[in-house]
């Protein structure tokens, strides 16, 4: 796949590819129940929910399949576009506010131009899991990013079974991208009281974000 020709043609669209990740200081992003198998983030800090909710609302999700299989059910108002190489498993569900297609990525510019007619007005936000990060990461002109500070090393949780990092290094990401806002510290108001700050990161050559809630 080449992910530079498939940003031409984005661009072509008329669209923009952003990214949205929480993710912890060690680049945790999730993490797998051993007992059922299921991946979740494991943390909580509906204050990044929220923020999700707000900067995606009418856009379109481009996602891999176990973060689509994550979600609770498909998230309203959005067009949700899951890459897996497993397309035999899955239907794809036509409603039209909240349209779910199961594709790989020979067939992604197509089902693009298709969701762009759902949403006019959207945008591509790229949200998961790992291996989409790491795809599409190069194309994405902006990054919301939520730092979690976690307060313990989740990793040594037994009821885990695997993790998943989010691809670059937090740290040397934010130099990529240099220009930003960045929000205070916060202190959620989930169980465990985790603090989590809000940054908003483009590149020079990106349009100025649209103004959002640092909150």
């Amino acid at each position: 796949m080449d992910i530079n020709n498939i940003l031409q043609q984005i661009q072509q669209l008329g669209l923009e590819c952003s990214g949205i990740v929480a993710v912890n200081q060690r680049n945790l992003i999730g993490a797998t129940v051993k007992e059922t198998g299921k991946q979740i983030i494991p943390w909580s800090v509906p204050e990044d929910l929220a923020n999700f909710k707000r900067i995606t609302a009418n856009n379109i999700l481009i996602m891999g399949r176990k973060t689509f299989e994550s979600l609770p059910e498909p998230l309203n108002g959005r067009v949700h576009i899951v890459i897996t190489r497993s397309l035999f498993k899955y239907t794809n569900i036509n409603d039209p506010t909240t349209p779910v297609w199961f594709i790989n990525y020979d067939s992604l510019i197509t089902y693009i131009s298709i969701a762009k007619k759902y949403k006019p007005f959207g945008n591509l936000f790229v949200i998961g899991g790992t291996e989409i990060f790491n795809t599409f990461c190069s194309i994405c002109s902006k990054w919301y990013i939520t730092l979690v500070h976690t307060h313990n090393n989740i990793t040594s949780d037994t009821q885990y079974s695997d993790f998943h990092y989010f691809g670059p290094p937090i740290s040397i990401f934010r130099e990529q991208y240099n220009r930003g806002r960045f929000s205070p510290i916060y202190t959620s108001r989930g169980k465990d009281n985790l603090q989590y700050e809000f940054w908003e990161i483009w590149k020079p050559e990106s349009s100025l974000p649209s103004k959002i809630k640092m909150e």
